[in-house]
């Protein structure tokens, strides 16, 4: 996605859940803000996203495919010795230098979404801030095994997407942080050739049907 320079170059049906390259600046201002790319939200969704949800679906040209989310597990395995975060913004404190984990892969994290979040409650320096606080970027299969092991590099917090949480086996000594302020949704984007909508539409409605 990033490599691409014209129409051409993208498929006609986009379903992604990296923030960081579908809705960078190029790539929205060449292929979204233009038209090129329509956002594709099924209707039955449009019935029960929130206000501001559908607000922004349909001024900005954005296409909700589904939703996911992101927790913090916490290895009971180690002694930490100062009280737990209650927010997510809690995390960005240097109190918890070197106490965090992030799901990533090849070095870069996963975590557009929160980011995002930190920075419109605290500001740019933010996500400099977080970073600092950060041990490790393992992905979440590494980060599950290494949870309640002998691993000396493994840390109490541990930010994982849902469908990584789900996995953690029983026997594990860890629990799921809930906050306060409630967990930070991840959306996965659905965009379609405007020029192709109608020739997919057929694979647009399998997306949407209960099949999927």
């Amino acid at each position: 996605l990033k490599a691409a320079q014209t129409e051409d170059d993208l498929p006609e049906v986009m379903v992604a859940s990296g923030l960081h390259t579908a809705l960078s600046k190029n790539f929205r201002e060449r292929f979204i803000d233009t038209g090129i790319y329509t956002g594709v939200t099924s209707p039955e969704a449009m019935k029960v996203l929130p206000e501001h949800f559908k607000s922004l679906v349909s001024n900005h040209n954005i296409g909700i495919y589904a939703t996911g989310y992101w927790s913090i597990v916490v290895d009971l395995s180690l002694e930490l010795n100062q009280p737990y975060p209650r927010y997510w913004r809690d995390l960005v404190d240097s109190r918890f230098k070197n106490l965090i984990t992030v799901h990533g892969y090849n070095g870069k994290a996963s975590i557009a979404s929160m980011l995002m979040i930190l920075k419109e409650q605290l500001g740019s320096s933010a996500a400099t801030d977080f970073a600092r606080n950060i041990r490790n970027v393992w992905h979440f299969a590494e980060i599950l095994k290494r949870i309640d092991s002998s691993e000396p590099r493994r840390t109490p917090f541990n930010l994982l997407p849902n469908a990584a949480t789900v996995q953690m086996p029983s026997r594990k000594n860890a629990a799921i942080l809930e906050f306060e302020d409630g967990p930070v949704l991840a959306p996965m984007l659905m965009f379609v050739k405007t020029s192709k909508r109608e020739m997919c539409q057929p694979l647009i409605n399998f997306f949407h049907s209960n099949i999927m």
